[in-house]
């Protein structure tokens, strides 16, 4: 299985050296900004003869939080241009961004962007 998720990992925690990086939330989480990476795709798109998988359409879902009282659309957004420029060195291609997620706490904002692309093995 073709799986990259250790290096955009990586990639995104050096490039937001300020801000919380982790690949799933934690009900307890009490510092932000954070930003939580979760590969949401990642299908075959293609075999050689020997049935080894030669590539994979993989797609991650980056979901940005900031409990700031004033300023937090910006925060998110100056978070969210870090992660594409970063994710586009990489190849990836964004497919979607809503800046206007719900959450459970009315006091932490969530911006959500998916991202992908096929990787070959």
């Amino acid at each position: 299985m073709i799986d990259p998720h250790n290096a955009v990992f990586a990639a995104v925690d050096a490039a937001l050296p300020s801000v919380i990086v982790a690949p799933e939330w934690v009900p307890s989480m009490s510092t932000f900004p954070a930003v939580i990476i979760q590969e949401i795709n990642n299908t075959e798109t293609a075999r050689d003869l020997s049935n080894s998988e030669n590539a994979a359409r993989i797609g991650f879902q980056f979901d940005i939080y900031s409990n700031k009282a004033t300023g937090n659309l910006a925060e998110r957004q100056a978070i969210l241009a870090t992660i594409d420029a970063t994710v586009r060195l990489l190849g990836y291609s964004r497919d979607n961004i809503d800046t206007n997620m719900s959450n459970i706490d009315g006091t932490i904002k969530r911006t959500m962007a998916i991202y992908s692309q096929v990787v070959p093995a």
